[in-house]
């Protein structure tokens, strides 16, 4: 879908595209708040293009439709900021070399700087250090990316609430001036992570029966429901075993919108089989004390739940682990975790955890060369930088703490999933399978990566069925499991699938891919192709990393040996589909998913 809503209260290179708009093609501009009721409507319109905007002069703007020049004037050079960027590392430490006096006046030029390089502003423009900076053009995302920038300056986190407080040039950089001088408190990251790898104290299991073995389990609560993995594994319990009553924690404004979000994730991915009768669904979010529910509604899920899948989680490599708001890293999935293991030691008994990990969260393989099923190091997030990597880390740790004092958790570290082989539907939510795939076709590249011959393919529903059977059976240990798949979709069956479509794919260097994306970024080229948040996933160069580390993770970090030893029938599972298959499936339904494949 594209927007463009030109406003009245435009500055800088925004005035000089609403004059554009105006002389040449007959537009004129409106206040911001009529702008947002326009967004608002449109989003309830299900067409994949929609523009609005005052039409001035309807026969220039026939002219100009008609003649196909549509938007090409409308471009802002940013070339001379590329310049100010090319060594922001020497401004930095100019900066921090400066006298304290005179350091907030060499911030303000510096974040100046960044808000002209976010803004696609020319060098030379002159900004009002007092106005705000969202009146400057500044949105959320671009918040975001001014943020990275600044925090390289102070060497630790700045809180999204801080943009949002200090609004102006001059605030901003007199917050920035006195962190750097260590007059103001700016959270440690280092310390804060260290701190959140320790359990706390009140979980205990002393004063608790000892968990069921898991035969016996007749209530279990499934968290992160609506997600890709939450869905295919409520669909994997119930195969197993249908006696189970399934309580889904569901984020919603009522009961009656909870059964509806339900409903509607199970339809879109096709999960027909789901036997509603014995799932109990209750309005609640993992990122708040007691799940957001009252004390008799908590007290009353602790006596019917002696089991528990926690899949609520947040999969964003781009975000930082730490930004002060409700939805960061460290609030959806540390303290998501924690509330849960609260959980799992309230009532009379212990209840069994299962917890979808990540193949990343290992980072050097034993003298085998395979990477061992045992737990990770504490303070293991030290060795990895994204924010996501940092959550799942801590998370590991916490779970080992908990395995020690009684409560019985089991760990499945996940490579990249794919589509079920069933549908080929993919996540709802755009990811990093979607937005690899996508944004691969837009460039009619696909980065070839080391010691690969192709993309390992691992569908969710044979990785839910997988985590479900083991974690169910009686016979399974608990601990650690690393699934893993050697299947691969080799690079000529890639190109034959495509090629078939009428789309010509080359394979290049990872770093060439990288280069190339970024270059079709800046010009413009996939836009549309890939939405507002994904624009910020993509290009992060952890989320690039991330893509080659998962995939050689899931080929080379060995045949789980415990999922061989506790699930036998693994290998007949794994060799049940055909990679080549799976992708043609895949591609096929992203073909019949309007706009973003449609202008390939």
């Amino acid at each position: 879908m594209y927007f463009f809503v030109p406003t009245r209260q435009n500055v800088g290179a925004a005035a000089k595209l609403a004059n554009t708009l105006e002389n040449r093609f007959g537009l004129l501009g409106f206040p911001p708040a009529q702008g947002l009721l326009a967004l608002e409507k449109i989003l309830t319109v299900d067409t994949p293009q929609v523009g609005f905007a005052p039409i001035r002069d309807w026969t220039l703007i026939r002219q100009v439709f008609s003649s196909g020049q549509y938007f090409d004037e409308v471009a802002v050079s940013n070339s001379s900021n590329r310049q100010v960027f090319a060594d922001v590392d020497k401004i930095i430490q100019g900066i921090k070399a400066a006298p304290p006096g005179e350091r907030e006046g060499k911030i303000q030029n510096y974040l100046a700087d960044v808000i002209k390089e976010t803004l696609r502003l020319p060098g030379d423009e002159v900004l009002d250090i007092d106005q705000p900076i969202n009146e400057m053009g500044v949105d959320s995302l671009m918040a975001m990316e001014m943020k990275s920038k600044l925090q390289k300056l102070v060497n630790n986190n700045i809180p999204v609430a801080v943009l949002q407080e200090k609004r102006t040039i001059r605030k901003l950089s007199a917050y920035l001036a006195e962190a750097l001088s260590g007059e103001e408190s700016v959270p440690r990251l280092s310390d804060m992570m260290r701190l959140d790898s320790i359990l706390p104290p009140e979980i205990q299991t002393n004063d608790l029966s000892g968990p069921i073995c898991p035969s016996e389990l007749y209530g279990i609560l499934l968290t992160g429901v609506t997600g890709h993995l939450g869905a295919h594994i409520l669909s994997e319990i119930q195969n197993y075993n249908k006696r189970l009553t399934v309580y889904c924690l569901v984020r919603a404004s009522s009961e009656e919108r909870a059964i509806q979000i339900l409903r509607e994730t199970l339809e879109y991915y096709q999960l027909h089989s789901v036997y509603m009768e014995r799932i109990i669904v209750i309005c609640g979010d993992v990122s708040k004390e007691q799940f957001g529910m009252s004390g008799e509604a908590y007290a009353d899920l602790l006596d019917k739940v002696n089991g528990v899948v926690h899949c609520a989680f947040k999969t964003k490599h781009a975000d930082s682990y730490y930004d002060g708001s409700p939805t960061d890293m460290r609030t959806v999935n540390v303290h998501g975790l924690i509330r849960i293991l609260k959980f799992a030691t309230g009532g009379s008994s212990v209840k069994r955890i299962m917890y979808p990990s990540t193949l990343l969260v290992m980072t050097e393989p034993n003298e085998s060369g395979t990477f061992p099923e045992g737990w990770i190091s504490q303070d293991a997030y030290k060795n990895v930088e994204s924010g996501y990597l940092q959550s799942k880390c801590i998370c590991e740790a916490l779970l080992h703490q908990a395995s020690e004092i009684g409560i019985p958790c089991t760990i499945f570290r996940l490579p990249l999933l794919f589509a079920s082989t069933e549908t080929g539907i993919r996540t709802r939510s755009v990811n990093h399978v979607y937005n690899f795939i996508l944004t691969g076709l837009k460039m009619r590249k696909f980065p070839k990566l080391e010691h690969t011959e192709g993309i390992p393919i691992f569908p969710v529903n044979f990785a839910s069925r997988i985590c479900s059977e083991i974690w169910l059976s009686d016979d399974s240990e608990e601990g650690i499991y690393n699934l893993t798949n050697s299947r691969i979709l080799a690079d000529a069956d890639l190109q034959e699938i495509v090629g078939e479509m009428g789309i010509n794919v080359e394979f290049v260097s990872l770093d060439d891919w990288r280069d190339s994306m970024f270059e079709d970024l800046e010009e413009g080229l996939l836009v549309g192709s890939i939405d507002e948040k994904s624009r910020v996933d993509l290009p992060n160069p952890q989320t690039l990393h991330a893509f080659g580390e998962e995939w050689n993770r899931a080929l080379y970090v060995g045949s789980s040996e415990k999922c061989m030893r506790n699930l036998p029938s693994i290998d007949e599972i794994n060799s049940g589909y055909s990679p080549k298959e799976l992708f043609h499936l895949q591609l096929t339904q992203f073909m019949r998913q309007p706009p973003e494949i449609s202008n390939l």
